[in-house]
């Protein structure tokens, strides 16, 4: 198997664990108002301000593009995916805030985003509290070490 397969193959296995992890917390999680509602909703986090906003913004909008051709397709299980979006400004300490904010303000049944690890490690541990799935395109490999079921790197690597 060549480079360019195996790196289709572990996006496609990391987006079906993914997938199913976001699945069983908005059906069957702890949010039982996500069960009755006709959205799924999906938080979003990245530096959309800041030196390093080009990458916030293209992670934004790969995330946006492939959202959208999921609603266009009729949703997940019929559901439509609603994304909401917090700038976290390049630091660390912004991204624990907004993570917070999209669990606890707008109770999201998942998170993406982040594609740097120094953000996305310092957020990390506040969806692991909330059990909430946590995909991310940075390249950090010892957070299973730290025993978290629900960080999900390599996401859209």
């Amino acid at each position: 198997m060549d480079s360019i397969s195996r790196v289709k193959a572990r996006f496609r296995l990391g987006a079906l664990c993914f997938a199913g992890a976001v699945m069983l917390t908005s059906c069957f999680g702890h949010r039982s108002e996500q069960a009755d509602s006709a959205e799924i909703l999906i938080g979003e986090y990245g530096a959309l301000t800041g030196n390093e906003a080009t990458l916030g913004i293209s992670t934004q909008n790969g995330i946006d593009m492939a959202f959208d051709k999921v609603n266009t397709s009729g949703g997940v299980l019929g559901k439509k995916i609603r994304v909401f979006v917090e700038d976290d400004r390049g630091k660390p300490e912004e991204a624990q805030t907004v993570v917070t904010r999209l669990i606890t303000k707008y109770g999201v049944s998942a998170i993406l985003g982040e594609a740097t690890s120094t953000r996305s490690l310092a957020a990390a541990p506040i969806a692991q509290q909330g059990h909430i799935p946590d995909g991310h395109a940075c390249r950090y490999e010892s957070e299973s070490d730290k025993g978290w079921q629900l960080y999900f790197p390599h996401m859209f690597y």
